[in-house]
C-alpha cells in the first residue's frame, strides 16, 4: 500500500506533525504483514506530484483563518483525482476550539465530505522562526491565553487509527 502525507507549512510545525503521522503509521503497522510505503511531501518544495497512491493524507497549518496557499492550489488543481481516493485531512494551529470548524471552513466542501478522517492536531508557536509582525501577533496570543500550545500526539494516533490501512 502506498500512502502520501502531503502538507503545507509556514514555520515547520505541520512538517513535524507529518513526520509524527509517519511514525504513528509505522507503529500501527508493525504487527501487520502489509507492506506500506509512506512518502512525506512538502507541497512548497515539490510541484509535480504523481497522485499514484492508495491513500492520501493532506494537512496544513492554519494562519489567520487560512490554509497555506500551496495547499489551496494543490487542492484546486487536483480536486477530481482527490475525490476518487481515500483521503484524510488534518490541520495544525493554536485555536483548538475551532479546529474541526477550520477544516470545514478552509478546505473545499467536496474534499471534506469525501474524507475518511479529519483532525485538529495541535500546534506550536515558533517565535524564533517568525518575522516581526507574526512574532508580535503570536506574543499577543500567548499573553491572552493560559493554555500551552503543543502538538497533540494522542490526537495524531487517533487520527491514524481512523485511517484503515
Amino acid at each position: 500500500m502506498k500512502i502520501a502525507i502531503l502538507y503545507g507549512t509556514k514555520y515547520g510545525t505541520t512538517e513535524k506533525v507529518a513526520e509524527l503521522i509517519f511514525k504513528s503509521i509505522e507503529n500501527h503497522n508493525k504487527d501487520n504483514s502489509k507492506s506500506i510505503d509512506v512518502q512525506i511531501i512538502n507541497l512548497k518544495e515539490k510541484k509535480d506530484i504523481s497522485l499514484d497512491f492508495d491513500v492520501l493524507i493532506i494537512g496544513s497549518s492554519v494562519y489567520m483563518g487560512r490554509i497555506r496557499k500551496e495547499l489551496k492550489k494543490f487542492l484546486k488543481n487536483n480536486k477530481n483525482t482527490l475525490t476518487e481516493k481515500p483521503l484524510a485531512l488534518f490541520i495544525c494551529g493554536v485555536n483548538e476550539e475551532d479546529g474541526i470548524k477550520q477544516i470545514n471552513k478552509t478546505f473545499p466542501s467536496e474534499i471534506v465530505s469525501h474524507s475518511i478522517a479529519t483532525a485538529f492536531l495541535g500546534g506550536e508557536l515558533n517565535l524564533d522562526k517568525m518575522g516581526f509582525l507574526d512574532r508580535k501577533i503570536a506574543q499577543s496570543i500567548i499573553k491572552g491565553s493560559k493554555k500551552e500550545f503543543k502538538i497533540d500526539n494522542v490526537a495524531i494516533d487517533e487520527f491514524v487509527e481512523k485511517i484503515k490501512f
